[in-house]
């Protein structure tokens, strides 16, 4: 039988009790800037409060249990007013309305609940309503609260008259146009808190609203106005206090913030604003205190946005919007010193002081906050997914860098504050490293350092226009020269005024910028001697005008450091002609020191390359330099010397042989060649070889103006003239001159007496002189043709020349050349009276041949043949290799051919002629010369002689390359082409002869290719216009390969593919319908591309099905030749013309229509792949003379529905059915009708209106179609997921009207049809006619539309769902490791010795019938199991089902809070349930587990005795079934909880956890194993293990191990860890403790310290000391080691709680922990540093410092409040 289970889960607390949790988290200092920030979210501009002294009656109240609240009381007005969405939100509790506004800050219904510290009934008036707020749900029994209009409470004046008069307000009003919140002080402890409120205390409160006066408006949005009244017992109204915005200047503020707010609206696109949108504010605050008035000059940059991807992401996954700002106090512009320096922190509002930043700066942003609002969430192992912590690390990092970099711009430029107060704004590495704020310095550095005036240089600027005043100007990073702080500026002197002048800027900047700087890595210039250099190397130019002494200066101080490597680009390398010029490598241009070895005179013109010798000192540094060998300086020697001497010549004679020289030369000295001469009399000639230094002429240099100068060479044409030489041949002076050689002589310069000069010129002999003549003429022996001697100049040179024996190959050139032998064809122009034996042409000189049989009149006139003289045979003999006597034929083949060849045969008509004369005698040369004839006709087939255009100059061409004119094909082909010979050789006498010479009668197939490419145009995929010759030519090749065979068919083919050349035809077809395109219709004489061309073949069909698409020759293709073309893939081509068929098939005839309908058809299902090539076709299937859509077409009817539903689907005719059946399946048309087609003639019907068709017939579709779809089921069940199924709706057409059966309803009631008719919606109603099938068609009734309620009026009071409390407890309790540490904390509490964690990746049985909860199969797979060795008490199931409630208050010892910590397993899981002892527990909030078992739905959960039959012997407890010592027989000795992990998201979580999520979950625990039981007192063991989901057996993961020694009073404790089975990690502390009892509770205190075993003792290590209460809190202390405490922590375990310093008194939360921090806690320590006293002097301590573990004031003031520890 059935069980039915007991009662259980977890209820919701009543509501008092949800808000006394809320006030534990909000110190009552929170109350008025809730209000100021609500205010400022409803966009009010004013702000005040009243302390309201009066009693007021009580005769005349709403309610008589209201009375007690007409006491004192605090009220607060806004002049904005409460819109719906407002009342909506301030019911909601937790559960906040301006949760995804990103333009709100506060949460009503969150931090509104502040107000009950004070109050028990807050009222607030807006609008038309006046409501009351009752959460203890006394006054109106049941309901938290009501509200009634202003109208309504008129006729109760006691109600209203606390509020009379306050800020206009007035009880006959029916509406008020501002906001009026009353807050009656509480008198009586209540259940919401026990505090007691008066005015005092109010007063006390106040005093932290004054503190914050001329901050708390610096960053809202609309707020401008704050101020406090008191209101005495008589109503007189006096101001205490006032905070506002400078009158003059407060619209203007308040315009901008609006046009601000506008445009960020405007931009914001889902929370992402993609660029950064600034406001920057410059104004005064104004603060009154009592008679007091200050004033406060701020300057506020606020911004919005972000191009960062990840901050666009997070602002849109969570609703937050990347809103920064950044303030700084100047105290006005008289008065810049008065720098703001405390870091405080704003959401908005300024938040409490311990939640400041290490930044000079006030900070704002859209931070995360804990729920207390007043620290911010930051990441640590345990929120290492917190969204908000995560969103507030990435303003920190991305957002608020920029924003801050801006402020300090503006301040910079607009209010040009002193560079000292600028770099006070700079954060301090040091105190922000180490913090949350740490990420925000490189970003913001990495800004800064690229701003373009960022630091200050007191130097005065170049600009003229800087005011003296300033003395200096902000400049980059990049300009700056950094001055050390050991350097100062008076010591360089003479240094620093030329670096001035070089525009160099020095910059001084205090320690916390070069801080900076080196924290982005950012390179800077300090000014040392290397450093400057540099500096003036990126700067020459502002130190090219300083004088040479400075430029000097410069130098020297550059060289101080002896780092001669680095002066490479420093322009301050003195030359001789007193400028300037860069240093360089060693391997660039050298520049020299002379000496007295090499004298500055010897290079002339070279001041460039010497440096100056004015300063003595200079000079001696820089022979340094020339000596580290790093430098172009060098010290000058004998190479060196060679290579400027070199140089020294002007660059205008680098391309001369011979210069001239004159003494007043600007570009050389004249006297430099006797300098020369005479320096190197000692030297070696040969590295002066090739240069201009040899001075020619008889006549002293000295002493003549001008003279020539050549080259030293041993190739040189000079012939060297000693005195003796002029004595002995002075007759042959006239003849040397006219010959092309040079002279110099001793005359010239008397040091020209070199020993080594005979090497380079020549002596006067006979020799001698035809060496001279063969260096002058550089085997060009042809310049000596124009030497023009007289008959005896001829005569003494031969006579001379013949001396000579032998002649050597170069002076046997030279006479060859020597025009010394007379011509005998004086006529000559090439000729004069004595020529040259190589004058005339050819190799040998030619003796004229006997007996020639040509004119010699057409002999060439450059020919020249001769008969020596007498006097010349000695000569010639030595040249008789250059002398011939040829035979005619000889003549014709070695000297006349040749000559027309090598085209220097003169005039040309002499050449027709004398070939003219060559081919006619061809005959008889045959038999006269037989043996030579072949050679000579060879010889003529490969002559360009004949002329083919009869312009003169005209190109000639061989008979080899030329075609028989006569030939009628060969004229068609070559139309136009110079292919035929010209007169005189066109005859038909010469015709018959040139074919002898390889004159050609037909065209080779290349000769075809070659054609083809001449007259196609660039392949091209359009058609190209031509000339009627071209287009002719290509009908004619076409023509010429039917008649001729035709090999090359590839080389065709590549052709084709590389020109357009093919003809189009560009008139159709008998039979082509006219209303189609002919493509190539409008293509008269033009050309295609073969790549595209479709051969026209007489038998096909193709024009008919492609006429469009292709072009068609205009020739008939030969067979020979049809097979080389490239025809493409038609099918596409064919499916386009059939796409014009369609679009113009009324204009067709029919049987034509038919015909290329049939024709495409055919050819189509031929084709493989046919299905893509119909993608472009909607409509193309041909049935009755009309074209539709395969979709609604099928190949035979549906066996089912036989209907016919034409016009809108079809079955194909028998005619296409016969014979395309495969054609139209494979194109995508059904092979029967299917049920979506008949489907589809709804929505046809409904876009068309069923026009188609008669009404009737409409109707009768429609009607057959319901039928068919609600009689079939299966047909129905079908239907997709989206798909719209239509139906006829009522409606005035005959026709049926069809709409989305989603979109309609039926009436199933006739009073609702009444109820409907005054409503404005509408509603479409299904048709009468098929009103009956509503149901089968899914289609809802009116009753499930329609949802009428009368409310007499509204509840107004704070209400939540469980589920929602759930979500919003999620946010505190984060997951991971959170999770495992609240389950520790509850072991621990009951006294458990070891927690066992086990994933288990199985899936257990999820068939419901085999389940005792069915619903909860989906709970059967993959879950987290927590087990530990202690039993559930009583108490323990009362508590864990109590949310929210202080279940553990009474016991000081325990640390956790069942009900609320253990509600972070609802992370992983939406239905926790647990074995202990007797009983299993099942928890399920949302009721989709234990649906319909669950009765009492305030007490979600089920409670089940394990002794039950039913429920043993059901699957329910197979998921813990041999985990952890269960059996199912007998009671479990433990508890075990298991959390199935959710599988999609619900109302509580969308969190939905894995494998992965686990394996996070385990390295957190093993990052925190040596820590997490440190101070536990009972836990001993943490196991993690996981069980696959094939498996059975658990694998342990990770074992944490404490074990304890006694030390003393203290205790070494040791914590061991081991990972899959292997140990890991072992830490070592020693733990202190102290305890004391109170008349409160007990005090529990522990201190512990890091040791380290060195070999064999024990080393104390420094750590980063945490706050534990017994587990860690993730909360720094500032002291070298741990401390734990029974702390007053915050309910979400963040931190502990500490006086605010918004609160006017400490809570007995923070005074408690105070107290620990000066009582156990210092006992603890003291007693821990005794114990490391005593290790050390027995041996077991080393390395000890007494002092090192000693708190530090420094650190523990950093880190509110342990300084309470210091004096302790």
């Amino acid at each position: 039988m059935d069980i039915e289970g007991h009662q259980f889960g977890q209820r919701r607390p009543p509501l008092s009790v949800t808000i006394k949790s809320i006030l534990s988290r909000y110190p009552d200092g929170q109350i008025f800037k809730e209000i100021i920030q609500n205010a400022d979210d409803a966009g009010a501009r004013v702000v005040r409060f009243y302390l309201d002294h009066r009693q007021h009656g009580r005769s005349s109240l709403v309610h008589p249990d209201v009375a007690r609240f007409q006491g004192p009381a605090l009220l607060a007005y806004n002049d904005a007013q409460f819109r719906d969405e407002d009342w909506e939100g301030i019911q909601n509790l937790q559960l906040s309305n301006k949760a995804e506004n990103p333009f709100k800050v506060g949460k009503f219904g969150i931090g509104f609940n502040s107000v009950y510290h004070i109050t028990d009934l807050p009222v607030i008036i807006s609008g038309e309503k006046m409501a009351f707020m009752e959460p203890h749900e006394k006054v109106w029994r049941g309901e938290s609260g009501k509200y009634f209009t202003l109208s309504e409470v008129r006729s109760k004046p006691d109600t209203v008259a606390p509020f009379k008069g306050v800020c206009g307000f007035a009880p006959s009003l029916a509406t008020y146009s501002g906001t009026l919140f009353r807050f009656p002080l509480r008198n009586v402890a209540s259940d919401l808190s026990e505090q007691l409120y008066n005015l005092d205390k109010l007063n006390a409160l106040f005093g932290a609203l004054k503190c914050e006066g001329k901050n708390l408006l610096l960053f809202l949005r609309s707020v401008d106005t704050v101020e406090v009244y008191e209101i005495d017992a008589s109503g007189r109204q006096f101001m205490k206090f006032s905070t506002s915005i400078a009158s003059k200047e407060k619209d203007l503020i308040y315009a901008k913030r609006k046009e601000f707010l506008q445009t960020v609206e405007l931009e914001h696109n889902n929370y992402g604003i993609q660029k950064s949108i600034p406001l920057t504010l410059d104004f005064t605050i104004t603060v009154v205190i009592d008679d007091g008035i200050t004033m406060h000059h701020w300057i506020v940059v606020s911004q919005v946005g972000s191009n960062n991807k990840e901050v666009l992401q997070c602002a849109s996954r969570n609703h937050l919007l990347p809103w920064v700002g950044t303030a700084i106090e100047t105290g006005g512009l008289q008065n810049q010193s008065n720098i703001t320096k405390e870091g405080r922190v704003f959401c908005f509002l300024p938040m409490p002081k311990e939640a400041s930043s290490p930044l000079p700066i006030y900070v704002n942003g859209t931070f995360g906050l804990n729920d207390d609002r007043r620290t911010l969430k930051w990441q640590s192992s345990e929120r290492q997914n917190d969204v908000a912590a995560e969103w507030n690390k990435l303003l920190v990092t991305d957002v608020l860098p920029p924003c801050y970099a801006l402020l300090i711009r503006y301040a910079t430029d607009e209010l040009c504050m002193p560079h000292t107060h600028i770099y006070n704004m700079w954060p301090d590495v040091n105190a922000v490293k180490g913090t949350e704020w740490e990420p925000l310095l490189t970003s913001l550095f990495n800004i800064l350092k690229t701003n373009d005036s960022i630091v200050w240089t007191s130097m005065p600027a170049n600009d003229s226009s800087q005011s003296a005043v300033q003395q200096g100007k902000w400049i980059s990073i990049n300009e700056a020269m950094f001055v050390q702080q050991t350097d100062k500026l008076s010591q360089l002197s003479q240094v620093h005024s030329s670096l001035h002048h070089c525009g160099v800027k020095l910059v001084e900047v205090p320690a916390l910028i070069h801080s900076a700087l080196k924290w982005v890595r950012c390179s800077t210039t300090n000014l040392t001697p290397s450093l400057a250099r540099e500096k003036l190397k990126a700067n020459h130019s502002c130190y090219e005008s300083a004088g040479n002494v400075n430029k000097c200066d410069l130098l020297m101080y550059c060289l101080s450091d002896n780092k001669y490597d680095s002066l490479k680009s420093l322009r301050l390398l003195p030359l001789e002609n007193n400028s300037f010029i860069a240093f360089q490598d060693k391997g660039g241009q050298s520049i020299y020191i002379c000496n007295s070895d090499f004298p500055k005179a010897l290079f002339p013109k070279q001041d460039l390359r010497i440096v100056s010798s004015q300063q003595a000192d200079v000079l001696n540094e820089l022979k340094k330099v020339a000596s580290s060998n790093h430098t172009q300086v060098q010290l000058m020697d004998f190479d060196s010397a060679i290579k400027l001497i070199k140089q020294c010549f002007p660059s205008q004679w680098q391309q001369q042989q011979q210069v001239t020289v004159t003494s007043t030369d600007p570009l050389f000295p004249a006297a430099w060649f006797t300098i020369f001469w005479k320096w190197v009399q000692q030297k070696d000639l040969k590295y002066f070889a090739e240069e201009l230094v040899v001075p020619l002429g008889r006549e002293p240099i000295s002493q003549t103006p001008t003279f020539q100068v050549t080259r030293l060479s041993s190739r040189s044409p000079i012939l060297y003239l000693t005195y003796n030489d002029i004595l002995a041949y002075g007759y042959l002076l006239p003849i040397l001159l006219k010959l092309p050689i040079k002279i110099t002589s001793t005359e010239a310069d008397p040091n020209l007496l070199h020993t080594q000069l005979d090497s380079y010129v020549k002596r006067l002999t006979p020799a001698g002189i035809l060496d001279a003549l063969s260096n002058s003429c550089n085997e060009q022996f042809s310049q000596l043709h124009g030497i023009n001697l007289t008959s005896d100049e001829a005569h003494q040179l031969c006579v001379l020349l013949s001396q000579l024996t032998q002649l050597p190959l170069p002076r046997y050139q030279v006479l060859l050349h020597l025009p010394i032998f007379s011509s005998l064809n004086q006529s000559s122009s090439l000729c004069n009276a004595f020529t040259s034996a190589q004058a005339s042409w050819g190799k040998k000189a030619v003796v004229q041949p006997q007996e020639l049989p040509l004119s010699v009149q057409h002999l060439p006139d450059n020919l020249v043949v001769f008969k020596p003289l007498a006097h010349q045979l000695p000569l010639l003999k030595l040249l008789s290799d250059h002398v011939q006597a040829p035979t005619v034929m000889q003549f014709v083949l070695n000297t006349l051919l040749p000559m027309i060849s090598q085209g220097v045969y003169k005039p040309l008509l002499n050449m027709d002629a004398i070939m003219s004369e060559i081919i006619i005698q061809l005959p008889t040369w045959k038999w006269q010369y037989p043996n030579d004839t072949p050679f000579l006709i060879k010889s003529l087939s490969e002559l360009p002689f004949l002329q083919v255009d009869r312009n003169v100059g005209s190109q000639r061409r061989c008979p080899k390359d030329l075609y028989d004119p006569s030939n009628v094909e060969l004229s068609a082909l070559f139309q136009g082409e110079l292919v035929f010979p010209c007169a005189p050789f066109n005859g038909q006498s010469h015709l018959i002869l040139l074919k002898e010479c390889g004159l050609m009668s037909e065209a080779s197939p290349q000769v075809l290719l070659n054609i083809v490419a001449s007259i196609g145009l660039p392949s091209s995929a359009v058609p190209q216009q031509v000339d009627p010759v071209k287009y002719n030519r290509a009908k004619a090749v076409l023509k010429y390969i039917g008649n001729h065979p035709f090999p090359n068919g590839a080389q065709l083919m590549q052709v084709t593919k590389s020109y357009s050349w093919l003809p189009i035809n560009s008139t159709p077809p008998n039979g082509y319908p006219s209303c189609l395109i002919w493509k190539g219709s409008c293509y008269a004489s033009h050309f295609i591309s073969g790549n595209i061309f479709v051969p026209s073949v007489e038998t096909s069909e193709l024009p008919l099905i492609l006429g469009s698409q292709v072009f068609i020759a205009d020739a008939c293709v030969p067979n020979n030749l049809s097979t080389v073309f490239n025809i493409p893939s038609l099918g596409p081509l064919v499916v386009a013309h059939f796409q014009e068929v369609i679009a113009h098939h009324a204009d067709i005839a029919p049987p034509c229509l038919e015909k290329m309908v049939h024709l495409t058809y055919q050819y189509l299902n031929r084709q493989a792949d046919v299905s893509s090539l119909f993608e472009t076709l909607p409509q193309w299937v041909y049935i009755k003379g009309k074209f539709v859509s395969p979709q609604v077409v099928a190949v035979e009817a549906n066996s089912s529905f036989s209907q016919d539903l034409s016009p809108y689907v079809h079955t194909l005719p028998e005619s296409l059915a016969s014979q395309y059946q495969d054609l139209f399946t494979r194109c995508g048309v059904q092979k029967t009708l299917t049920r979506r087609q008949i489907c589809s003639v709804l929505e046809m019907m409904h876009k068309s209106g069923g026009c188609e068709v008669s009404p009737e017939r409409a109707w009768y579709i429609v009607v057959s179609i319901l039928n068919w779809l609600t009689s079939n089921g299966e047909e129905m069940a079908q239907l997709d997921e989206g798909e719209i199924l239509y139906v006829p709706i009522e409606c005035d057409s005959k026709a049926p009207r069809l709409e989305d059966a989603s979109k309609v309803t039926y009436s199933d009631n006739e009073f609702l049809c009444n109820v409907l008719a005054g409503q404005e919606e509408q509603y479409i109603f299904l048709n009468h006619r098929v009103t009956s099938l509503a149901h089968y068609l899914h289609i809802s009734p009116l009753s499930d539309h329609l949802s009428i309620t009368e409310d007499a009026f509204e509840d107004a009071g704070q209400h939540e769902p469980l589920t929602v409390r759930l979500k919003n407890i999620l946010k505190e309790y984060k997951d991971g490791l959170t999770i495992i540490k609240e389950m520790l904390q509850n072991a621990d509490d009951a006294g458990a010795t070891e927690l066992n964690i086990c994933y288990d990746a199985r899936t257990h049985t999820t068939q419901r019938k085999a389940l005792f909860f069915p619903d909860m199969a989906d709970s059967h797979g993959p879950a987290l199991l927590v087990h530990n060795n202690s039993t559930f008490t009583d108490d323990d199931f009362r508590n864990i089902t109590k949310l929210a409630g202080a279940t553990k208050e009474g016991a000081p010892l325990k640390i956790g809070k069942f009900g609320v910590g253990f509600c972070s397993v609802y992370h992983i899981t939406d239905v926790p349930s647990f074995i202990s002892r007797e009983c299993l527990h099942i928890f399920d909030p949302t009721l989709k587990y234990l649906k319909g078992a669950v009765k009492d739905i305030t007490k979600p959960g089920k409670k089940l005795n394990l002794a039950n039959s039913i429920l043993r012997s059901s699957k329910q407890l197979q998921p813990y079934e041999g985990l952890f010592g269960f059996n199912r027989q007998q009671c479990f000795n433990g508890t075990m909880f298991r959390l199935p992990f959710r599988t999609s998201p619900s109302e509580i979580s969308s969190t939905m956890y894995s494998k992965h999520t686990i394996d996070e979950m385990v390295s957190d625990l093993i990052k925190c194993s040596s820590e997490l039981i440190l101070f536990l007192r009972h836990i001993a063991k943490i196991t993690f293990c996981s069980i696959e989901a094939d498996s059975s057996t658990p694998h342990v993961l990770v074992e944490i191990e404490k074990t304890s020694l006694q030390c003393g009073g203290n205790i070494v404790t040791t914590i061991s860890t081991r990972e899959n089975g292997v140990s890991s990690s072992s830490k070592v502390w020693l733990v202190s403790t102290s305890e004391e009892s109170t008349s409160q509770k007990q005090r529990v205190g522990s201190v512990a310290c890091s040791l380290k075993m060195q070999d064999g003792r024990y080393n104390v290590q420094r750590c980063n000391g945490e706050t534990f209460c017994f587990l860690p809190l993730s909360k720094s202390t500032g002291l070298p080691v741990h401390v734990s405490a029974n702390f007053a922590v915050m309910t979400n375990r963040r931190g502990i709680w500490a006086e605010d310093s918004h609160t006017s008194h400490g809570t007995t939360e923070s005074q408690w922990n105070v107290q620990l921090m000066e009582t156990v806690i210092p006992k603890a320590y003291y007693s821990m540093l005794m114990g490391l006293k005593g290790l050390e002097q027995e041996g077991k301590l080393t390395g000890y410092i007494f002092h090192s573990l000693w708190p530090l004031k420094k650190e523990l003031e950093q880190h509110h409040p342990w300084t309470a520890c210091i004096a302790a």
